[in-house]
C-alpha cells in the first residue's frame, strides 16, 4: 500500500511509525497546489492530510484547513483520503477560525464515502513545538511565571497512542482517536507544577465542568497521560 502524507513536519505525522510505503510532503507542496493538474499528482492508495494552520489569519486558515484539501480531492476523486481534524468541531462553544475551517472540511468530506475524518484531541509529547499548549505551560512553570486559566475539561492524548493502525482503521467514517476520560485543565497544570517544583502562581478565572464529548465514541478508552507528562517535563528542562 502506498501512502502519501501531506504534512511532513506535522508533530503527529512525524511520530507515526508506518509499516507501509510512505512519501512525505512539506509546506512547499501547498504553494504548488493551485498549479497542480491531475496528471502531475504522484500515485498513491491513501492520502493523509495532516496540514493545519492554527493562526488567526482568516485567508490562510481557510486555504490550509479547507480549500487546499478540497482542491486535491477534486483533482483525483477516486482515491482514498484521510483528513486529520479536531474533536472541537463537535463543540458548539468553540468559535476559533481553525475549528470553523476544519468543520468546513468535515462537512465537505461527509458527502463522499472515500474520505475518512480522523479527529484528535490535544496530542502532546516529545518533540512538540514550544508554542503548543502543554510545552508552553511547562515553559511558564519552569520560569515561575504566573499562569491565568479559564478552566475546562480537556482530553490530553499522548502522541504514542496515535498509531498507523488507528489512522487506517476502515471501520469508521468519523474516527475519534481520543481518550474517553477527561480532566480539568487546572489539575493538569498543578500536576506539572508539582513535577517541576515550580513557584508559579496559578489563577483560575472561570471553570466549565461540562464535558462536551461525554456521549460520543472515543477509540482509545481510558488513557493515563501522567507518565507522558512527566517525561515531557524532564526532556524540556534539559533543553531549556
Amino acid at each position: 500500500m502506498k501512502i502519501k502524507v501531506l504534512g511532513k513536519n506535522s508533530f503527529v505525522a512525524r511520530n507515526i511509525l508506518f509499516s507501509n510505503e510512505v512519501k512525505y510532503f512539506d509546506k512547499k507542496y501547498l504553494n504548488q497546489i493551485d498549479k497542480l493538474e491531475k496528471f502531475k499528482i504522484p500515485k498513491w492508495d491513501i492520502l493523509i492530510y495532516f496540514f493545519a494552520y492554527y493562526g488567526e489569519d482568516k485567508i490562510v486558515s481557510e486555504h490550509v484547513n479547507y480549500k487546499y484539501f478540497k482542491k486535491i480531492f477534486d483533482l483525483n476523486i477516486s482515491k482514498k483520503y484521510i483528513y486529520i481534524s479536531t474533536l472541537d468541531t463537535l463543540n458548539k462553544n468553540v468559535k476559533s477560525i481553525y475549528k470553523l475551517n476544519k468543520l468546513k472540511s468535515e462537512i465537505f468530506s461527509s458527502k463522499f464515502e472515500n474520505i475518512k475524518v480522523v479527529r484528535l484531541s490535544y496530542p502532546f509529547g516529545l518533540g512538540q513545538s514550544e508554542d503548543r499548549l502543554i510545552p508552553k505551560i511547562i515553559q511558564k512553570l519552569n520560569n515561575n511565571t504566573e499562569i491565568v486559566i479559564n478552566d475546562f475539561l480537556i482530553r490530553l492524548t499522548p502522541v504514542n497512542y496515535i498509531t498507523e493502525e488507528e489512522i487506517l482503521n476502515e471501520n469508521f467514517k468519523h474516527h475519534n482517536i481520543t481518550p474517553s476520560n477527561s480532566e480539568l485543565f487546572s489539575k493538569i497544570v498543578n500536576k506539572l507544577k508539582k513535577n517541576l517544583r515550580s513557584k508559579s502562581k496559578i489563577l483560575i478565572k472561570n471553570t466549565n465542568c461540562i464535558d462536551q464529548f461525554a456521549d460520543i465514541d472515543h477509540s482509545l478508552g481510558i488513557v493515563d497521560a501522567n507518565i507522558y507528562l512527566s517525561n515531557l517535563c524532564k526532556a524540556m528542562i534539559v533543553n531549556i
